[in-house]
């Protein structure tokens, strides 16, 4: 491998770490968000790198072929460290009030539907009412009728 493909593969390592810990960024702020207890951190820190560690290998795989060496790691860490110190806070803030806003648009929209749906259900059960209503007459006249014969008031 040429130093220029070593530098390279350097440098989309240090993006891989960028990359990485802003993926830990969004999942703290919808971990944050969703205010998960204890085992609900665990399974989700779980699957967040179970998901991602297989990404930055098949990120990094083709620039290395799937050898690991010291300079990946380096740049892994530089590219995290990096983040941390330059984005980690405005990241924060802005994905966390992203989410705050979808959150509450998600809820308005919720709403809006709930009252489209009430509006075009109501008349439909209006509807239902008004044609069940002689068959549910119905229905309580024959089971009156049906008692009346098995436990007549005489007996």
């Amino acid at each position: 491998m040429t130093l220029g493909e070593q530098l390279k593969l350097f440098t989309l390592t240090i993006a891989s770490g960028f990359l990485l810990v802003f993926c830990y960024n969004v999942y703290q702020v919808i971990r944050n968000i969703l205010k998960l207890k204890k085992t609900g951190t665990i399974i989700g820190d779980l699957l967040f790198w179970l998901i991602l560690t297989p990404l930055v290998f098949i990120f990094l795989f083709p620039g290395n072929q799937g050898e690991i060496r010291f300079y990946i790691f380096f740049g892994l860490i530089l590219g995290a460290l990096l983040y941390l110190k330059f984005f980690s806070q405005l990241t924060y803030s802005f994905v966390y009030r992203l989410c705050l806003i979808i959150k509450k648009l998600f809820k308005a929209v919720m709403k809006i539907s709930h009252l489209i749906w009430a509006v075009f259900i109501f008349p439909c059960r209006v509807i239902y009412f008004v044609l069940s209503f002689p068959g549910q007459l119905a229905k309580r006249g024959f089971y009156l009728i049906i008692k009346f014969k098995r436990y007549p008031k005489g007996s």
